[in-house]
């Protein structure tokens, strides 16, 4: 390899990496992306093995160049690799958790002062508390890197987490806003949550906000108007797991032809389909609902109100 006095910038990286390992050198350099982190790793494997005299010139370059307040901070997460969860709000620390294991839950909630912990239990399914606090009395001689490697997991995770505080100033409607930019799943988790907690503000989010399931509310005279402009192919998709009495309705304010090809379309996804291509198919319908209630086609507000005429 190149002699230590010309080693370049890359070089450099992959002997630290090399010398502190990846799990602990990453942390230290968070502005790098992943195809930065597979470069050096690429360069680790060509450097082969490193003299003791150019680890040593490359940790002290990096000790006096790098111990300021930014890297002592990043030291401090590392010896706290859940110190993230401290950052959450415990809206945000429950949806984190909503699919992980009883045992997971407990090894990040073991990080949390006891005060915080007893109030997010509680906001736990009943049978999902039980199975939670009795891993967490199980939490005995975890090794390091099995709760380091959670804590990385779960890190990445709560970076795509709904920013509710950005909600504060803006009331439901902001709320309902937010919302329309969640996926399906996440949208639907973000309900219960509000739902279980608050069902006042859910009643307002309502309001301004529809989710798929809310279509079966829509009159059939409204129906037939979306119908209109949806693909059969999506109509298909749509109806994957949904009751039979909302397929129904769909189906029976669709005309005679657009039932025929709906049939074909059906049997061509007949069996389990890809949870993300039916989500789609959802999210393809209600954006069309949106843009009925922006023409005026269509007032949702009413329509959730629950309190139609006939």
């Amino acid at each position: 390899m190149a002699e230590e006095t010309k080693l370049s910038g890359l070089e450099k990286a992959a002997i630290l990496f090399k010398v502190l390992g990846p799990n602990l050198a990453r942390p230290l350099f968070k502005s790098l992306n992943e195809t930065d982190i597979m470069k050096i790793r690429s360069k680790m494997d060509e450097i082969g093995n490193v003299s003791f005299e150019s680890k040593k010139k490359v940790l002290e370059e990096f000790y006096f160049n790098f111990m300021s307040e930014k890297m002592v901070k990043s030291m401090e997460h590392l010896a706290n690799p859940f110190a993230f969860l401290n950052d959450l709000m415990d809206e945000q620390v429950l949806l984190l958790l909503r699919e992980e294991t009883a045992k997971i839950s407990a090894i990040a909630l073991a990080q949390l002062p006891s005060e915080r912990v007893a109030k997010i239990i509680t906001r736990l399914e009943p049978e999902t508390q039980g199975q939670v606090m009795i891993e967490m009395g199980h939490l005995v001689d975890i090794p390091l890197e099995g709760i380091e490697s959670i804590a990385s997991d779960l890190a990445e995770k709560a970076l795509g987490l709904p920013k509710f505080h950005k909600i504060s100033t803006g009331g439901s409607e902001s709320l309902a806003e937010l919302l329309d930019h969640l996926d399906v799943k996440s949208e639907k988790q973000v309900l219960d949550v509000i739902s279980k907690e608050d069902p006042q503000l859910a009643k307002d989010v309502k309001k301004s906000h529809f989710t798929f399931e809310d279509l079966s509310l829509i009159p059939d005279n409204l129906m037939r108007e979306l119908l209109r402009s949806i693909e059969a192919s999506d109509i298909a998709l749509a109806l994957k797991g949904q009751p039979q009495e909302f397929k129904d309705k769909l189906y029976n304010n669709l005309p005679e032809r657009a039932q025929i090809i709906l049939e074909d379309e059906l049997r061509l996804v007949e069996g389990p389909q890809p949870r993300r291509l039916v989500q789609n198919a959802q999210q393809a319908i209600v954006d069309k609902v949106k843009e009925l209630q922006k023409e005026g086609k269509i007032n949702m507000a009413d329509i959730l109100e629950s309190d139609m005429i006939e």
